[in-house]
């Protein structure tokens, strides 16, 4: 039985050397893996960092990205709206230039018919009472020529010059807010590009 004593004791013994040499070899390799452990986390933490602020890039990129998709939006509204508008000025230039065409036409005819009739007309008038021939129609004359009756009969185109002048009048001040809306639209246009660069 002492040898088997002795045995078990031998091999504590062995033991307890084995553990000591267990401990000296684990604190060992805790002291040599501390500093690498340690620059491991710190290069971890280096990393996080960049990864955080790489995420925060690519937030700031889509709220620009979808800022620019905005402006970009409004650019092409405008350049729309200018489209459109510069369509409606030709149309209104054309139908000013039909205006100007009329009255000029409606004038000339009035102020023609006018000088020639007033004078040659006065001229006549002075000459014929009723019951003479009239010279240009070859009508009887039935009833006294006079003044008034003269000038109702450039009632109509007097009237129809008027009217044109009106129409006239009305397209140019369609033309007039037409260039301040376009004067605006391009304004606007303007400062989109701006915001675009």
């Amino acid at each position: 039985m002492n040898a088997v004593k002795e045995q078990i004791q031998q091999k504590e013994s062995e033991n307890q050397s084995k553990q000591e040499e267990i401990n000296l070899k684990t604190n060992e390799l805790a002291s040599k893996n501390r500093p690498k452990l340690e620059e491991q986390r710190k290069s971890n933490d280096f990393l996080i960092a960049h990864i955080e602020k790489a995420e925060n890039s690519g937030i700031m990129f889509e709220e620009k990205r979808s800022q620019f998709t905005t402006i970009k939006d409004e650019h092409q509204k405008i350049t729309d709206e200018i489209h459109q508008a510069t369509e409606s000025q030709h149309a209104i230039n054309q139908k000013v230039e039909i205006a100007e065409k009329a009255y000029r036409s409606t004038e000339e005819l009035y102020s023609k018919m006018k000088e020639s009739v007033e004078d040659y007309a006065r001229n006549l008038r002075q000459h014929l009472s009723v019951g003479d021939t009239c010279p240009i129609c070859g009508h009887k004359i039935e009833t006294a020529l006079n003044e008034a009756a003269f000038q109702s009969a450039f009632q109509p185109v007097e009237d129809d010059l008027k009217t044109k002048k009106r129409d006239l009048e009305i397209a140019h001040n369609e033309l007039n807010k037409s260039n301040t809306l376009f004067t605006k639209i391009t304004e606007q246009q303007k400062r989109q590009q701006v915001k675009l660069t």
